[in-house]
């Protein structure tokens, strides 16, 4: 089951215009799918799809750098090129083009998708929202931004204790580490401004908001609903 709350459309000045917000932040780590893979599976050993996946991660890469693209029941993997090319002659530059492979839901997740079960939840008055990103160093960039930009995201009830590292904004990768952000021009309920690392690696990022907002004692994870492309 997938539990959403309603909120307000930050896009629309309709008053009664509004957007669904996931509340579930149930995350599923690698040692908890091994664990799950040999669930009811007679004789296949942890080390056995460890393995497995092992495997995976370096074959599929492999085939990426190979220019395949990636096709499967669960995932879709294919290249694609953003950057403005001047005129027919032009090629490839690294300094104005950014290769990024886009990730698509196979057919087993879309029927997935069409079988989850949803259960509305009230819009709690704690509720942390994260619906507002923009680069102010590289304004003309949309849901992207670079190492060592100034960049903001608006929300609400955003606020954190920048003392406790567990708290903060947090800049999490593809392969699930994660960068907590240290400079801060601004950190109030609406809005956060703050610089980017400058050792910050390219590649796409989820950005995570983590606080114990006002008058509540509990850990509040909120993520920007899009994909930030870091070129």
């Amino acid at each position: 089951m997938i539990q959403y709350h309603l909120s307000k459309n930050p896009f629309s000045d309709e008053l009664n215009n509004c957007v669904a917000k996931i509340d579930n932040t149930k995350q599923a780590t690698r040692e908890a799918i091994v664990k799950e893979c040999c669930n009811g599976a007679f004789g296949v050993s942890p080390e056995e799809v460890e393995s497995v996946l092992l495997r995976l991660e370096q074959v599929i890469p492999r085939m990426l750098l190979n220019g395949y693209t990636i096709n499967t029941p669960l995932l879709n993997i294919i290249p694609s090129i953003t950057g403005v090319f001047e005129g027919w002659g032009d090629a490839f530059d690294p300094k104005r083009h950014s290769l990024h492979f886009r990730i698509n839901p196979g057919k087993k997740i879309k029927e997935t998708s069409a079988s989850v079960l949803l259960r509305k939840n009230r819009r709690m008055l704690e509720t942390v929202d994260v619906f507002g990103f923009m680069d102010h160093t590289n304004p003309n960039l949309q849901n992207a931004t670079k190492a060592s930009s100034v960049c903001k995201l608006e929300g609400k009830r955003i606020k954190f204790n920048e003392e406790d590292p567990k708290q903060g904004i947090f800049f999490i990768a593809e392969d699930n580490s994660e960068i907590r952000i240290n400079i801060f021009v601004k950190n109030s309920d609406t809005m956060q401004i703050f610089q980017t690392p400058s050792d910050l690696p390219v590649g796409n990022y989820v950005i995570e908001i983590r606080c114990i907002p006002h008058n509540t004692k509990k850990m509040h994870i909120r993520k920007y609903e899009h994909i930030i492309s870091v070129s």
